[in-house]
């Protein structure tokens, strides 16, 4: 599936499948022009696609925290959230920069935590969800301390290594995917709790 901005609206556009009720709403994230569209294929209620305007790679970082809490506050009735930037992840279009959120509460938003996470940042409550899989809520109200926090624990989890377990971050100095650590998790979902 094409997310791109001059894909929408296509009436059996050769070598796409038809899209005209397909529009994008513009908004601004981070400055820049952005768009909104609900998906074509409603996994969830209101489904929808937060995307660049800029055709660009979907890369995490600091921006991308940035970006989603930015999305939260729009749109205080969804949640959104990010796939990783890395390949082999899902059905996520890693040449596009994009984001996904609805009008869902899903079973993990609810989940309670297990035991608290120091840190060490003024304003932001961390703590270990419990979940099958590794899942760390933060929650505070300044923005700018969520996304160091955030920025902070994918520093962490890009560079992880377990050796026993048979997880590396990098092998021959390139950054490596394994299933261990896609499941220990970095699907980035954000909401307001």
């Amino acid at each position: 599936m094409s997310i791109m901005y001059g894909k929408r609206g296509l009436s059996r556009a050769l070598g796409y499948p038809s899209r005209s009720n397909h529009r994008i709403v513009r908004l601004t994230l981070g400055g820049e022009t952005w768009g909104f569209q609900y998906s074509p294929y409603a996994y969830f209620n209101e489904h929808s696609i937060f995307l660049d305007k800029i055709h660009r790679p979907m890369v995490i970082n600091r921006q991308t925290f940035a970006n989603l809490l930015e999305i939260i506050k729009q749109f205080p009735h969804y949640f959104v959230g990010s796939n990783a930037d890395l390949p082999i992840v899902g059905g996520s279009m890693l040449s596009h920069d994009h984001y996904q959120g609805g009008r869902h509460e899903f079973p993990m938003m609810k989940a309670p935590i297990v035991r608290q996470v120091d840190l060490g940042i003024s304003g932001v409550e961390a703590g270990i969800v419990k979940w099958p899989m590794s899942t760390i809520r933060l929650t505070g109200s300044d923005t700018n301390a969520l996304i160091d926090a955030a920025v902070r624990i994918h520093e962490v989890w890009k560079n992880y290594s377990d050796e026993n377990v048979d997880v590396r971050a990098y092998t021959a100095g390139e950054r490596i995917i394994q299933q261990h650590q896609l499941r220990i998790g970095w699907e980035i979902s954000m909401f307001w709790i």
